[in-house]
């Protein structure tokens, strides 16, 4: 991977206490039919999907897997056991959903919509489809009930856009600050020479800011962000699509294989600055390209199937193609398969170091 000056505060908050060489985690597979995970919370409990069809919940405690009643997508889990997803009733369209683990579930308000993201305060984002069926990105705030449109990059309406502008909400933390990617035009609209893309975005206290695209590259989107407004996800640059890591510049994270033609792209973030995602490599076989995923930290990209431990029933049995959420004691959810059958499964790792005494306890 392509090595980096970084400011001493980046390199602060993205290495304290990270994985190094010797960090190593151990990992269970998750029942079905929970085959893929798509988030994670402090607790280790893991909510995710079947191949994209229904919800499920893992509760790490008792090694049950329970189907969210209703659920045909769900993103992410709380601290609080407060579940986001989206339903798919017969007599609407798609409905963002929030599950409670304490029992019952709550379409939100506002009509068709997409649940992506909730924070521990309860702040739950999305999108909803416009007049003209653009996305808008949306925050629903459960202490007054209301719905917040975060609105576009883009200031004006144009010429430029037939229909309205778009935009994606992805995830959100405890101060309401949220993360996704938005229309943008590039250029005086007015020139020849202007263009629109999409660019990542952090909205707070009511004004949405262009979080901008890697050296050389148009598009980015950020896909997680941590309490400390630390946003992740992926960016073009001048040779392929990589993750990055933006925190008042965007930085290029490059990929397993150190080769920029390859591409990469982070997923989550914890306060501690450890990364997870999924990068391409090449087999040392025939030379083709895969998938793997990653963990980074302390400066480094690893490939999270190597960092199993060998003790680990998993180990060697498993690759693991896409880590998806990285939680406060530096657990993971990630996605792979079973090396001989190549079936599918979702994964809980759990990184073999004392309980980090900032972080909620698992159960």
């Amino acid at each position: 991977m392509r090595r980096m000056t970084l400011p001493p505060s980046l390199i602060l908050s993205l290495c304290v206490c990270g994985p190094v060489s010797a960090a190593q985690y151990s990992m269970i597979e998750i029942p079905a039919p929970l085959t893929e995970a798509t988030g994670l919370n402090n607790k280790g409990e893991v909510v995710g999907t079947n191949g994209g069809n229904g919800a499920y919940y893992y509760q790490h405690s008792s090694g049950v897997v329970v189907q969210l009643p209703g659920g045909w997508g769900v993103a992410g889990i709380n601290d609080g056991g407060k579940i986001v997803g989206t339903t798919n009733p017969a007599s609407s369209g798609l409905i963002a959903t929030v599950w409670y683990l304490s029992g019952g579930s709550e379409q939100l308000w506002g009509g068709e919509s997409i649940g992506r993201g909730v924070a521990n305060s309860g702040a739950v984002v999305g999108n909803t489809p416009t007049a003209h069926l653009n996305d808008s990105a949306v925050l629903w705030r459960w202490k007054d009930h209301s719905i917040t449109h975060l609105g576009t990059l883009v200031v004006n309406n144009p010429h430029m856009f037939v229909f309205d502008p778009s935009s994606d909400a992805s995830a959100v933390n405890d101060q309401v600050h949220i993360v996704g990617m938005s229309d943008v035009i590039i250029g005086n609209p007015a020139s020849p020479s202007a263009y629109v893309t999409k660019h990542a975005f952090l909205w707070q206290n009511g004004a949405m800011a262009d979080l901008g695209a890697l050296p050389g590259g148009k598009y980015s989107t950020a896909r997680g962000m941590n309490g400390k407004d630390v946003s992740v996800g992926g960016s073009e640059s001048a040779k392929g699509y990589h993750a990055f890591v933006h925190q008042g510049q965007m930085l290029d994270l490059g990929n397993l294989a150190n080769d920029p033609n390859l591409n990469s792209e982070a997923s989550g973030i914890n306060d501690r600055g450890e990364v997870v995602g999924w990068s391409e490599v090449r087999l040392t076989t025939d030379n083709s390209i895969t998938q793997r995923a990653f963990v980074y930290s302390a400066g480094r990209m690893w490939n999270l199937t190597f960092q199993v431990a060998p003790s680990s029933p998993l180990a060697g049995k498993v690759r693991l193609t896409d880590a998806v959420a990285i939680n406060c004691n530096g657990w993971i959810a990630a996605n792979g398969y079973d090396a001989q059958t190549h079936a599918n499964h979702a994964y809980l790792l759990m990184l073999q170091v004392p309980q980090r005494p900032e972080c909620p306890r698992p159960r």
